[in-house]
């Protein structure tokens, strides 16, 4: 399940409240919708080495039928759940989640049928959000 995005992300990347906002606005800015609907207790998967898991991918669909339909159409559970989320939460619980490497926000295809493919999307990884949150702005500071 998807707990509430913290409200200091900003201490965590050593940045503003105003740049994290910034950054996270810019991320969100080709989108086409503001609420999403992601998957909830997705199980995780184990490969029984001490090896670092893979940055997990959420998928983010427009509606919460297209997400149902493509869960089940993939051999999910029929018990799949799913939570509307705002894309400035889900970024924000992206960049407090380490686990989570992308989050990639689906388009919908009125007419099309979903498929085991995810329609076309915009991903957004949390290495390119986080670069932005730490990088220099306005270049080396001054003593």
């Amino acid at each position: 399940m998807l707990p509430q995005p913290p409200d200091d992300l900003h201490l965590q990347f050593k940045t503003t409240v105003e740049r994290v906002a910034d950054v996270l606005e810019r991320a969100i800015a080709p989108l086409t919708t503001a609420r999403y609907y992601v998957f909830l207790n997705v199980p995780a998967s184990s490969s029984g080495s001490n090896a670092p898991a893979k940055p997990r991918t959420i998928p983010a669909f427009v509606s919460p039928d297209d997400a149902v339909t493509f869960a089940q159409r993939n051999g999910a559970s029929p018990k799949i759940r799913v939570r509307g989320i705002t894309s400035i939460n889900l970024l924000r619980y992206m960049l407090a989640t380490p686990t989570i490497g992308t989050v990639l926000f689906l388009q919908a295809l009125p007419g099309e049928p979903v498929t085991q493919r995810f329609p076309p999307g915009i991903a957004v990884t949390r290495e390119c959000l986080v670069q932005q949150l730490t990088e220099e702005q306005y270049g080396s500071p001054t003593g």
